[in-house]
């Protein structure tokens, strides 16, 4: 159920943009986004920058949206996307590099992973992994559990719930996402790291 409601905020925000409400369609379209890395809102993100002139953020958005896409992963993965959408961002992407723009596309991977980990802290503990579940109203975490149905332990839940979630529900909207990840604390530092949908 929580993939059509983020799939509908991307529809939205589409809609959005082909009314020319396009602050309005960003906001849908990057909660869209944030919650499921998906080729076709990245389209829709990157025609929204060069719809402002943004030509070298639009790059940037195809060619992320590209690297989620069949045709940038390895034969065995799974399809997230119909090749019609790797079609269309390859041509977009060639038509803003002979307009001069680049873009390096060294570790697209390793940013979209980044776009799902959130900086909660410094640690002096070894090593520590902690799978969890927790509910995301207004950008912050309201309610946390651990997924061995024990309770998370209080020093980790302060430090989990530091984590901002700005972008992922659109600003005017009641929703709540229950999401799944990990904390994540080795060399001095922790992470929350959320699975992607």
């Amino acid at each position: 159920m929580q993939n059509l409601l983020v799939a509908a905020w991307g529809t939205l925000g589409w809609i959005l943009y082909q009314q020319g409400k396009f602050e309005e369609a960003e906001n849908y379209l990057q909660a869209s986004w944030k919650n499921n890395q998906n080729a076709e809102v990245a389209l829709h993100l990157g025609q929204l920058a060069e719809k402002r002139g943004q030509k070298q953020e639009a790059l940037h958005r195809y060619s992320l949206g590209f690297a989620t896409t069949r045709k940038a992963l390895p034969a065995a993965a799974p399809m997230k996307q119909p090749d019609l959408i790797s079609t269309v961002l390859r041509k977009r992407i060639e038509a803003l590099k002979k307009q001069g723009f680049t873009t390096n596309n060294a570790d697209l991977p390793g940013e979209l992973t980044k776009l799902r980990a959130f900086h909660v802290g410094s640690t002096e503990r070894p090593n520590a992994m902690l799978e969890c579940s927790f509910v995301i109203d207004k950008g912050k975490i309201t309610l946390l559990r651990s997924t061995n149905s024990g309770p998370v332990p209080e020093k980790d839940d302060a430090m989990i719930k530091r984590a901002s979630f700005q972008d992922w529900i659109p600003r005017d909207s009641d929703a709540h996402l229950l999401l799944k990840g990990f904390l994540n604390c080795h060399s001095g530092t922790c992470e929350l790291i959320t699975y992607p949908e």
